[in-house]
């Protein structure tokens, strides 16, 4: 298990940040409970709103297992999307299949483009904006 300081996190996010701001997204959405904190302040840096919407595959913990078969969107996501565009925003990609879950629920409410940015995007999980690539366990400041 590898851990990241909050100067690690902050270098990391201040070398993408230039790449997503020429995304220009309208909003950001975070994957609750992980990406709420890389989300505020990668909204606080573009200046822009946020919100959360809470997916949840794996348990808690520092040794995660998983919590369903598939990721399960646990409240109803209720902002409106029409014709934005979204970065949403997840501190690890293990599978993609989280990330995949929130988009479609995206695409349902009418967002107009989608990008997605993680902390750590593990081997074999596509993204677009990624900080790391890295198939080890990481135990984030926030954890």
């Amino acid at each position: 298990m590898k851990k990241m300081s909050w100067d690690e996190i902050k270098k990391l996010l201040n070398k993408k940040i230039h790449a997503i701001r020429r995304y220009d997204p309208d909003i950001i959405v975070a994957i609750s409970r992980g990406g709420v904190v890389p989300a505020a302040i990668i909204a606080y840096l573009l200046k822009k709103p946020l919100t959360s919407m809470k997916i949840r595959l794996y348990e808690d913990g520092k040794n995660p297992r998983r919590a369903f078969k598939e990721p399960k969107l646990l409240e109803e996501f209720t902002s409106d999307m029409k014709n934005k565009k979204i970065l949403l925003v997840d501190d690890v990609s293990n599978t993609g299949k989280t990330m995949k879950k929130a988009k479609a629920v995206l695409v349902a409410k009418k967002a107009s483009k989608i990008k997605t940015f993680v902390i750590n995007r593990k081997p074999g999980s596509d993204m677009d904006f990624y900080g790391m690539s890295s198939g080890d366990c990481i135990l984030f400041p926030w954890s």
